[in-house]
This record gives C-alpha cells, sequence and structure tokens, in this order.
C-alpha cells in the first residue's frame, strides 16, 4: 500500500474497523504480533504489540495447541482459518491469514491476517452462552487430560508434520513437550516446544520419512539413546487417526531396566563360564591327580618286592617324583581356592631383592637337567623393596618350574630391574618357546599348550591373581624355537 496517501490508510482503517474486522501482523523472525486498536480489543488486550508467547494465550486453553500449531504453520504455507473462543470466554473470534510475505534476502516470513466476532455482539446472548456451556465442559474435560499428559511417568511428544504450497512435508512442529520427556531427553522443555524441527538444529529430513511411513491409526517402536542425557529409551510413535499430520511420541526410559538386563545376561554367563570351569577342574583334576597316585601305589608294590637295591633306587626316585607332583597338584588347587574365597591375606615385608633372587636360584638349583645352566643375572645391585615376598616367591617358583620342564639345554637366568613405578622380576629361558597367538591365553586356567606335560593348567592363572592382589601385572615375551622370558611387575615400595 503506498505510504503516500494517509487518507487512503485512515478511510480504510475506519472502514474495517466499521466491518468489525481487525488486523494483525505476525512477525516469526521478531517472534511478536503486532494489532489493529479492534484486533487489541477483540483479542482481549491492551497492547498493540503482543510477544509469540502471550499470542499462545490468547484462545482458550483446549484451543491453545490447535490455533498455535496452525499460527506456526505460516512458516512453510499461507493457509489459516480458524475459529475459537477467548480464554476469557466472552468472545469467538475468527482468524484468517490475507498474506504470507518471504523477505529475499533474510529468508524471513511475515504473515498478515484479519480478526472478527463471528457471535453477536451481546456477550450473554443465547448463541454465546450455548457456545460458552459446551467449551466450558469442554475446557474441564482438556484440563483433567493436560494435568494427566503433564504428570506421566512417561514422556508424551506431540508432533504435527508441516507442509508446503505443493502439499509436500518440509518440517515439523514440537507442538507439545511434558515435564517427564524433558528429563529423559536431557532438555529443557521451554527451550524447544513451539519449535520447528530446523530452528532447534535438527534435519527435520531425518526423521519426517520414518513419520510418514507410519499409517493413520498405527504405530511404530523402537529402541535408542538419547544424545543429550544418554538415557535409553524405549519410544511408540503413534500416528493419530482422522489427521496424518499429528503424531504422538511416548517416551520410556529404559535405562536401569535394560541396565539390569545386561547385568543378568553378565550374571548369566558368568555362572555359565563358573560351571564350564568346574567342569573342566573336575575332568583335569580326576586326570592329574590319578596319574601320580597310581604312580606311587604302583612302584610302592613294586619296590616291597624288589631284592636289588639299585632298581629300589630307582623305584624310590619315581615314588619321590610323583609324591612331589602330587603335591604340587594339592598346591595349586588350595592356592585357587584360597584365592577366590578372597581370605587370602597379603602380608608385605621387606626384604633385598638380589638376596631374594639369589636364595631362590639356590632352591632351585638341585632341580636343574643336566645340559642346562640356572644362573642369577650378573651385576644386580642390592634393592630392599617392600612386597608381599610369599606371593613374588610363589610366582617367580611358578615360572622356574616352567623353565625347568620346558628348557632342555642351554641356561635360565632370574634376575630384575628398575621401571617406572614397578621392579620387574623376570626369569628368561633358551626353551620351547610360546608362539605368539599363545601369549594371552597362556593366562587363564587349565590351558596347557602341550598336553603330554603333566600338571594342572592352574600355575600361571594363580600367577596371575596373586599379581593383581599386589597391584602388579603379569606378561610374556617368547617366540617358538627362541625361548621364553616370563615377567612380574611389583609395584615399588621401597
Amino acid at each position: 500500500m503506498n505510504t503516500e496517501h494517509p487518507v487512503s490508510i485512515e478511510l480504510l482503517q475506519q472502514f474495517l474497523d466499521a466491518s468489525g474486522i481487525g488486523w494483525w501482523c505476525l512477525d516469526f523472525e521478531k517472534r511478536e504480533m503486532t494489532c489493529s486498536p479492534l484486533a487489541t480489543e477483540l483479542f482481549g488486550t491492551d497492547r498493540t504489540h503482543i510477544t509469540f508467547d502471550e499470542v499462545r494465550l490468547l484462545p482458550r486453553e483446549e484451543h491453545r495447541a490447535r490455533i498455535y500449531t496452525r499460527c506456526a504453520a505460516l512458516k512453510v504455507t499461507d493457509t489459516l482459518d480458524e475459529t475459537f473462543v477467548t480464554a476469557n470466554g466472552n468472545r469467538c473470534l475468527q482468524v484468517k491469514a490475507v498474506e504470507v510475505r518471504t523477505d529475499p534476502r533474510t529468508n524471513t516470513r511475515t504473515a498478515f491476517g484479519s480478526v472478527r466476532r463471528v457471535t453477536s455482539g451481546n456477550p450473554e446472548s443465547a448463541e454465546l452462552a450455548a457456545i460458552n456451556q459446551s467449551y466450558k465442559a469442554a475446557q474441564r474435560n482438556y484440563s483433567h487430560l493436560a494435568q494427566l499428559i503433564e504428570h506421566l511417568p512417561i514422556g508424551y511428544i506431540r508432533i504435527n508434520i508441516l507442509r508446503n504450497k505443493a502439499g509436500e512435508a518440509v518440517d515439523y512442529l514440537l507442538s507439545y513437550i511434558n515435564q517427564q520427556a524433558g528429563r529423559i531427553l536431557g532438555i529443557r522443555t521451554q527451550d524447544f516446544t513451539g519449535k520447528t524441527a530446523v530452528e532447534t538444529g535438527a534435519d527435520p529430513q531425518e526423521s519426517l520419512p520414518r513419520f510418514l511411513h507410519i499409517p493413520s491409526g498405527d504405530s511404530r517402536e523402537h529402541l535408542w539413546q538419547a544424545p543429550a542425557s544418554e538415557r535409553i529409551c524405549r519410544t511408540l510413535i503413534y500416528n493419530t487417526p482422522g489427521d496424518d499430520d499429528e503424531l504422538v511420541v511416548l517416551l520410556e526410559d529404559v535405562t536401569e531396566a535394560t541396565r539390569s538386563e545386561e547385568q543378568l545376561r553378565r550374571a548369566k554367563e558368568r555362572a555359565e563360564e563358573s560351571n564350564r570351569l568346574k567342569s573342566a577342574f573336575l575332568a583335569n583334576m580326576s586326570h592329574e591327580i590319578r596319574t601320580p597316585l597310581n604312580a606311587i601305589v604302583g612302584f610302592s608294590e613294586l619296590l616291597a618286592n624288589e631284592p636289588d637295591n639299585q632298581t629300589r633306587g630307582e623305584y624310590s626316585d619315581i615314588i619321590r617324583h610323583n609324591n612331589e607332583l602330587l603335591l604340587q597338584i594339592i598346591s595349586d588347587v588350595l592356592d585357587l581356592a584360597l584365592i577366590e574365597s578372597g581370605r587370602s591375606e597379603v602380608i608385605r615385608t621387606i626384604f633385598d631383592a638380589r638376596e631374594f633372587i639369589r636364595e631362590t636360584v639356590e632352591v632351585f638349583h638341585p632341580q636343574c637337567p643336566p645340559g642346562v645352566e640356572l644362573r642369577m643375572e650378573k651385576g644386580l645391585p642390592p634393592l630392599p623393596i617392600r612386597a608381599y615376598r610369599q606371593g613374588v616367591t610363589r610366582i617367580i617358583g611358578n615360572y622356574l618350574r616352567n623353565a625347568l620342564k620346558f628348557t632342555r639345554e642351554g641356561s635360565i637366568t632370574v634376575g630384575f630391574r628398575e621401571i617406572p613405578g614397578y621392579i620387574r622380576f623376570h626369569v628368561r629361558d633358551t626353551g620351547i618357546g610360546i608362539a605368539p597367538e599363545d601369549h594371552g591365553r597362556i593366562f587363564e586356567r587349565f590351558v596347557k599348550l602341550d598336553t603330554f606335560t603333566q600338571g594342572t593348567g592352574l600355575g600361571l592363572s594363580i600367577c596371575k591373581s596373586i599379581a593383581e592382589q599386589l597391584g602388579g601385572r603379569v606378561g610374556v615375551d617368547s617366540a617358538v624355537g627362541r625361548g621364553s622370558c616370563f615377567r612380574l611387575d611389583v609395584p615399588v615400595r621401597k
């Protein structure tokens, strides 16, 4: 309209006022509505500028969501023709959009429209009274429903699909979000309610295909994790019958239930693993214990009836060897039982690491087979440490027994060195070695890489458990045919 003819504007304003029609302008960028004096009067306010949030409160409560959704939809469509009763209950108004303009520079939209009263002038007329009566009943029902939805223990979101002039879905409006949905999603409901997906920074095309794929009156359910809260949600999306462009989303926080299910699953796996280990233990022990017992019983009978002293000596050596083997098996089983019960007591004492190595080598030296040299690493300095000596002795002893068992020639060297935060003990041999893919397995229970060698397969797993009690760690460096180096890292306590 040409602003150089103010008389024309005044005449038009007088004509509109005489016709009972007010005008309004809705600025989506400023989120503000500007009203003519008559529109201000009809809306029941005393200000010509109303914020977008105040516009929402103009209709009665049961009409607000619908009117607000239709007004917000003017961002992508030019259609608005709605009738509602005002919040104070004394007017029934018809609101229309006359024109919607888009600023090509900023791509913002402004809607221009009209408002008029559709009931006769007397607020107490029979027509308005009937309307008021029916709306009051509806308002009570709506209020009860709104309170129920707001205090539901599950999240509730109402979504309205927004379409362009061609009828294509281009965005969606979050017309309502209850408090529980906000808590589940980790958002403030006031920051998202009444905004489109684009305004919230989301890409509507990520969700629209899923929304549009749901038939009217049908629903889809899926499980997902909310990015902001990291809560696990079970989501039901329901397409309301009669309006394909309105959907209801129900959110249930199943985080704790999912965690409980995961804990139950893990407990079941642990129970199954425990049962498997028990079966493996019984099967292994029945064989390992029976073997030395049979040898002891058999050679004891032979020894009793053998007159030759040399042969009797050989039988005695066999019996002694199997006694030691049986004692080691029983010791492994008792150690394992003590560790698993959690009753093993860690007592730390101060001892010299070099002296400990010297004494250990002396103890195992008589067991060294011909052609193998058992020695202490040269140049070890005196090093007082505070540690669980019995545990360190048990681990190094297991390492040495394995080294003596699998080394046919060469040497076995025992030593230590300081590394950041730890004292690293090691037993290095020139034995058969271990393939790289087996390095992790050998510290598991009942693992025996050589099934022809006697033993429970518990020794190294016990070493690992004791090391963990010390706050330390075990490891191995080895290659087939190149020997092995078993490590024990003990935390520094000087």
